[in-house]
């Protein structure tokens, strides 16, 4: 890799927005998941959705 090319400084664009997912919310979504399993009559929610993902790049 050529060095030359890496980026050694940065802006910081403020894009870190940690999720949580408190016990209430971990609720209300399995139960929303739990009545489209369990009763095939269900075809249509306005839904629930989660998903969070963090990680970090390091090029040596």
């Amino acid at each position: 890799m050529e060095k030359t090319l890496l980026a050694y400084e940065a802006p910081d664009l403020d894009l870190l927005h940690l999720a949580e997912l408190d016990a209430e919310r971990g609720i209300t979504m399995a139960a929303e998941w739990m009545a489209i399993d369990g009763d095939k009559r269900t075809t249509h929610t306005e839904g629930e959705s989660f998903n969070s993902y963090f990680g970090t790049y390091v090029f040596w």
